[in-house]
């Protein structure tokens, strides 16, 4: 007899509590999306959704072998998490001046040099870094997988958005000189993946550039299952400095750089979900002096990753 599905696609199992009554909790087998260790323990169970108050709630393991911190069980299908995701809408002119000023500093640096190069945006959102780009040096490309966005947002920009990652591939393999993905990595699924398609499409002396939240961090250890960028159920997974060193000589590449960034979202994000038990916008801004001066002395909410291509991966 097979087990009912709950909304999110877990396998689910019937389970008498001591009173007699009836509850569903997921069954499941841990497995390492880095390396396939079925070795794992809990670290952050019934991580709730506080930023869209869906009803879907997370499990975080830490994989004992590697280290890397993911869901599990992992989710059949994500793109029910992001339905009525405001991250890919466009914005306003005021939203975007606001972002500009309190979070370039957690992208990439893109900066113009004298020989035109290829940037690859993989994962571009509603378009906001590839817009500051368009005034620098650059033949400027995007990818997102939803295709009707995709070509919204390409239309919008007047930028080639690929929504294919085959063809992606094929008419970009070798060819990018840096390979952007923002608060990208810890959405998706296969990390290993990830990598190889980096790998195909950064050229040799390339570089492959991505952020991502620091589980690790003081700011994480402070507000624990209330961490804004926790973002649960839609962030995957947490790679931290060794695994990134691993994934990285695994597949062609070698870590360069990284650093803490500057990302005044995710404390002043975490403080409403504390005081009140949800994300409110109006105590967001109220807490961003706040996140400022706790930014100046602890950069290590989320870490930026500088990788150079050198086509040497032990996996091709």
């Amino acid at each position: 007899m097979n087990a009912p599905r709950g909304s999110n696609g877990l396998n689910l199992v019937e389970n008498k509590n001591v009173n007699g009554t009836i509850s569903s909790k997921p069954t499941h087998r841990f497995v390492c999306l880095a390396c396939t260790s079925g070795a794992g323990h809990l670290v952050l169970g019934d991580c709730k959704d506080y930023y869209l108050g869906t009803p879907y709630t997370v499990d975080y393991w830490e994989c004992e072998s590697c280290g890397l911190v993911q869901q599990s069980p992992l989710p059949e299908d994500t793109s029910i998490f992001y339905e009525a995701y405001p991250i890919h809408s466009e914005k306003g002119f005021i939203f975007t001046w606001f972002r500009k000023l309190l979070m370039t500093g957690a992208y990439y640096p893109a900066k113009s040099t004298d020989t035109r190069q290829r940037l690859l945006d993989f994962g571009c959102g509603d378009g906001w870094f590839l817009e500051n780009c368009k005034s620098k040096n650059f033949d400027l490309l995007g990818y997102e997988p939803e295709p009707s966005h995709a070509s919204r947002l390409g239309d919008r920009l007047g930028i080639p958005v690929e929504s294919n990652v085959e063809n992606l591939l094929a008419a970009n393999a070798g060819k990018i000189d840096i390979l952007t993905m923002n608060f990208v990595m810890e959405h998706l699924i296969d990390v290993n993946r990830v990598f190889a398609q980096a790998q195909q499409l950064v050229r040799p002396g390339g570089v492959f550039y991505f952020s991502v939240p620091d589980f690790n961090s003081i700011e994480r250890r402070i507000f624990g299952k209330k961490w804004h960028n926790i973002d649960a159920p839609r962030h995957i997974s947490f790679p931290d400095a060794p695994l990134i060193e691993k994934l990285a000589e695994r597949h062609g590449f070698r870590v360069v750089k990284s650093s803490g960034l500057p990302f005044l979202s995710g404390f002043a994000a975490s403080i409403p979900v504390v005081l009140t038990g949800r994300f409110r916008y109006w105590l967001f801004l109220l807490s961003i002096p706040l996140s400022y001066l706790f930014n100046l002395v602890w950069r290590t909410s989320c870490r930026g990753y500088w990788l150079e291509a050198t086509n040497e991966g032990s996996l091709g």
